[in-house]
């Protein structure tokens, strides 16, 4: 008999999977007792364990992104309604409590946020900014990283800055950010917030929060040109009229 699969305990009440097989012993041709062999296979179990759990991550992450390639028709509203489809999808996929999506204002002295998700309360919000003057370090390190990683907010020095006025009051355990890019430049930042206690952000999270960024990249240079296709429409009309 061969078990491939049981959770066996120790005296100390931690439990272990193993595998194991029973062979029968013989003594004049009867049965007299078993030899039973044990493997630990505690490590292989974990290790299929974090599979499953990858491969279903990566399914949710590829839907979310299935979803915000359909084309630009089915998706009315201009700029800010793609920001916030972006956050939307974005904050289950990559196991965020928040996701937000912050753009330069024109002078760039400031972050203004245009499209915010909160998972719990499945509320949008926007409109908070964040001035330069009040974190020179952090717009600083904006303009020259395209990555920030922070899998423990309350301890990491890149963002000192925020732990007053809103790592402490929202409880923010790990921030991941990634850069806006437009015309060769950073135009603003997309960022996941986890609550509670730090946990680590993966590879593949970091890569679909990435995808994310460019989509609204896509989404600001497109209402950029349908401006300046406005303005020129605008200003033929008046020479045409003059």
């Amino acid at each position: 008999s061969v078990v491939q699969d049981e959770m066996l305990w120790r005296r100390d009440g931690k439990g272990f999977y193993v595998r194991y097989s029973s062979r029968p012993m013989y003594n004049k041709g009867e049965v007299s007792g078993a030899v039973i062999t044990f493997n630990d296979v505690t490590l292989k179990r974990r290790a299929e364990m974090e599979l499953l759990a990858n491969k279903e991550r990566l399914q949710v992450q590829n839907d979310a992104l299935t979803e915000l390639g359909r084309g630009p028709s089915a998706r009315p509203g201009g700029a800010d309604a793609a920001f916030l489809e972006a956050a939307e999808t974005a904050a289950p996929a990559v196991y965020a409590d928040r996701v937000s999506v912050w753009l330069f204002s024109e002078d760039r002295a400031a972050l203004v946020c245009r499209a915010c998700w909160d998972r719990a309360s499945r509320t949008p919000s926007s409109g908070l900014r964040l001035e330069r003057a009040a974190y020179p370090a952090y717009f600083r390190r904006l303009e020259r990283e395209r990555y920030l990683v922070v899998d423990d907010a309350r301890s990491d020095f890149r963002v000192s800055e925020f732990r007053e006025t809103f790592i402490k009051p929202g409880n923010i355990g790990s921030v991941l950010e990634i850069v806006i890019n437009n015309g060769g430049k950073a135009a603003g930042v997309i960022r996941a917030e986890r609550s509670g206690p730090p946990r680590p952000w993966q590879l593949d999270e970091r890569n679909m929060l990435a995808a994310v960024a460019d989509f609204a990249a896509l989404a600001l240079a497109s209402s950029e040109k349908a401006k300046l296709e406005e303005m020129k429409d605008f200003l033929t009309h008046t020479i045409v009229h003059d």
